[in-house]
């Protein structure tokens, strides 16, 4: 199960870091769009949180999975940490 969460978070990190959309994926996981301002999304959901394209994906998982689990994001989203900086190693 947790690899299939973190595999699917990941993903839409990095859509959400390449300009794609992903308010409608992330009202489907039962977290609210605040306020859209182009490249920055505040997000409610156990903690509000912002999504800013000009970070790092592993910036904006971390955010993610904050607002998605809150303190306890480590213990569901480890593999996801892992996956997300192994992708940014490759891209930077």
């Amino acid at each position: 199960m947790r690899s299939v969460v973190n595999k699917r978070i990941v993903e839409k990190v990095i859509d959400f870091w390449k300009g794609k959309d992903i308010k409608d994926w992330l009202e489907r996981v039962g977290l609210k769009v605040v306020e859209d301002r182009g490249d920055v999304l505040v997000i409610q959901g156990q903690v509000r949180t912002a999504l800013n394209r000009n970070n790092d994906p592993v910036t904006i998982f971390i955010c993610l999975v904050f607002a998605l689990f809150g303190a306890f994001w480590i213990f569901v989203c480890r593999d996801g940490l892992v996956e997300i900086r192994e992708y940014w190693k490759k891209h930077i």
